[in-house]
């Protein structure tokens, strides 16, 4: 299942993704990251959770890059990506796809608690 939604308390998009099996479902995601982002304030802070992202055969991941540009248009402060377990060996190679990177920072944890502790240290942003 994929989820994209902003908790506007604390100036935070999150972004839950499973497996992503059409184009038009790529197109869906990059819209609704559009237009959550929309509702937060410059500063807002990010979690993506990749724990069970794939993508079906034939599917292309371009759409992460266009869905980073939204982030940093709309004037993310930070970011975490939350990944399976170190010794999985899972990586999505976004830093190499991005024309963006590193305008922002991004961290990488291993659990939604983690993720969440890290960003709740941060100040919330201003509008």
């Amino acid at each position: 299942m994929n989820k994209v939604f902003a908790d506007l308390s604390k100036n935070r998009l999150y972004i839950i993704l499973g497996t992503v099996s059409s184009e038009d479902e790529t197109r869906f995601l990059v819209n609704r990251v559009l237009n959550e982002v929309k509702k937060l304030r410059h500063g807002f802070t990010c979690i993506t959770d990749l724990r069970e992202f794939s993508l079906s055969n034939g599917i292309n991941d371009d759409f992460m890059q266009d869905c980073q540009e939204i982030l940093w248009e709309g004037g993310i402060r930070k970011a975490i990506r939350i990944t399976g377990v170190p010794d999985t060996g899972f990586c999505f190679d976004f830093e190499k796809k991005s024309k963006v990177w590193p305008a922002y920072q991004t961290d990488q944890v291993f659990s939604m608690e983690e993720a969440e502790s890290s960003l709740d240290s941060l100040s919330y942003g201003r509008k």
